[in-house]
């Protein structure tokens, strides 16, 4: 069965990044994540993080609907996605994919806005107890309490913050239920689902009958569908 639910709509969660990213490296480098020197065999300085954003770096990059998204939160998600992929950003045979990763990037924290906005005008919510199990499950990937803080510490993140993000992903995903909309507000055709299931069988032949699929695939139309119109509603600016 395909899982299309909110496909290509959200940006990378901070809490999948900070297992992907920070997880792996912990596992690697035990608790702590602490560096060790290949020469001495010491354990290297973690080094000093400055709270204080940089000269500039909360000049804005979008405005959705007079709330900002500023450099800072761009680049740092730039930053991590790049760390995750293993990819320098100082190297120019990287120059262009960086560019087009900033441009996506950019995109998806433009829609992530949209929704979060949407979410709260139309008065969405979740319990304290769903963003408690999703911590939970975060912090279970991590071998121990020593690791999960550590990987926080080198994400820049707080758990308050990491709460925050998490709470705010569940009442997009409750948005994009559509279950707010009336049936008949949003509608696909069956050549449109036609058309998208084709599509998918030509990247994946192990795809199940259309049968199968085309609720999933019903849905994740109308989400596309109703994204096109609150951007369109939306007072945009792209400033960067």
């Amino acid at each position: 069965m395909l899982n299309l639910k909110g496909k290509g709509l959200l940006a990378l969660s901070a809490a999948a990044v900070l297992i992907i990213s920070a997880c792996g490296d912990n596992n690697d480098n035990g608790a702590g994540n602490t560096p060790v020197d290949e020469n001495t065999g010491n354990e290297e300085a973690a080094p000093e993080t400055d709270n204080e954003t940089d000269e500039g770096s909360e000049e804005a990059a979008a405005r959705v609907n007079g709330e900002e998204i500023t450099v800072n939160e761009l680049d740092e998600m730039l930053h991590q996605r790049l760390a995750m992929w293993g990819l320098d950003p100082e190297d120019e045979e990287n120059e262009e994919m960086v560019h087009m990763l900033r441009d996506e990037l950019l995109n998806q924290m433009i829609t992530n806005e949209i929704l979060v906005q949407e979410a709260e005008r139309q008065e969405i919510t979740v319990d304290t107890e769903e963003v408690d199990a999703q911590l939970e499950q975060i912090i279970a990937q991590f071998p121990s309490e020593e690791d999960y803080e550590a990987a926080l510490q080198q994400q820049n993140y707080t758990e308050e913050l990491l709460r925050s993000e998490i709470e705010a992903e569940l009442r997009r995903e409750e948005l994009l239920t559509l279950d707010h909309l009336d049936e008949s507000e949003l509608e696909v055709s069956e050549e449109e689902v036609l058309e998208y299931y084709e599509q998918l069988q030509l990247q994946d032949e192990t795809i199940g009958e259309l049968e199968e699929e085309q609720e999933e695939i019903e849905l994740h139309l109308k989400q596309l569908k109703y994204l096109e119109e609150l951007r369109e509603e939306a007072d945009i600016e792209i400033l960067v």
